[in-house]
């Protein structure tokens, strides 16, 4: 082999050499290996895939990787997540921090997002534990949109209370299950729903019917049912339509006293 060819030997090994030692230090930079750090752990009951090596970010901030996953000993147990994060972050990093488990973008690989903690909690200690909230993943958004599609399928809601009847009969039309249309009707009507209540024998307090406009005067209303009264409309739920009525009592009261 001559001089020239173990010159050129050389430097492609030299070459190598350093091309490997730039990689490795490209990589232990990215990865902040050659920066102060210290250890924290948090423990999760399921992982969604996060993986030895996988980065940790402090308040959205690169600040080091996962160390090591130890695998829970029974089934109330959870993973415990080693982590190693920069000293410069540690400040950030307190007893009330909570860990998350999330995905870089929506195909991204996992990686866990520590929050910054409050000030008036100390700074987690060396090898401390801070608090995790469980990961979220799409099974639970997908099971939660069939639980969803499921109620919808078997049940008909209405809004209000003036759908009520016709939500009724629907269902009913439908075998869904369902009030009996009749009762729906009569608990729209309160005059009617009271006459009910009344003639099973339970106690109501005492009603009466009137018309709505001038005749009878609201003054004579009020002599004819006594006090105390309240004035309703018939079909309306949650007390609508009450004050106007109660309003109009107050000023018959003191019509029919004057």
């Amino acid at each position: 082999m001559g001089p020239t060819r173990n010159v050129a030997v050389g430097l492609f090994v030299a070459g190598g050499i350093a091309l490997f030692g730039l990689g490795l230090f490209l990589i232990g930079d990215r990865k902040r290996l050659f920066e102060d750090s210290f250890v924290v752990f948090a423990e999760f009951e399921r992982l969604a895939g996060l993986q030895d090596g996988a980065r940790v970010r402090v308040a959205g901030l690169g600040a080091g990787e996962v160390l090591s996953i130890s695998f829970p000993q029974s089934p109330e147990a959870k993973f415990r997540v080693e982590m190693r994060v920069i000293e410069d972050l540690h400040p950030l990093v307190r007893t009330d921090s909570v860990a998350l488990i999330q995905g870089e973008g929506l195909v991204g690989s996992q990686l866990v997002e520590i929050g910054a903690g409050s000030e008036s909690a100390p700074k987690v200690e060396e090898g401390g534990t801070i608090d995790s909230r469980e990961p979220f993943e799409m099974a639970d958004l997908m099971a939660k949109a069939s639980d969803v599609a499921e109620t919808l399928s078997t049940t008909i809601v209405s809004v209000g209370d003036q759908p009520t009847v016709a939500a009724a009969l629907a269902a009913k039309a439908l075998g869904l299950p369902h009030n009996p249309p009749e009762a729906t009707a009569a608990c729209r009507n309160k005059f009617r729903a009271r006459e009910l209540l009344r003639a099973a024998g339970l106690r109501v307090p005492r009603f009466a019917r009137f018309p709505i406009g001038g005749d009878p005067d609201p003054r004579e209303i009020v002599v004819a049912v006594g006090f105390p009264c309240v004035l309703k409309p018939l079909c309306l739920s949650a007390s609508r339509g009450d004050s106007s009525w109660v309003s109009i009592c107050r000023v018959s009261s003191a019509a029919a006293c004057a």
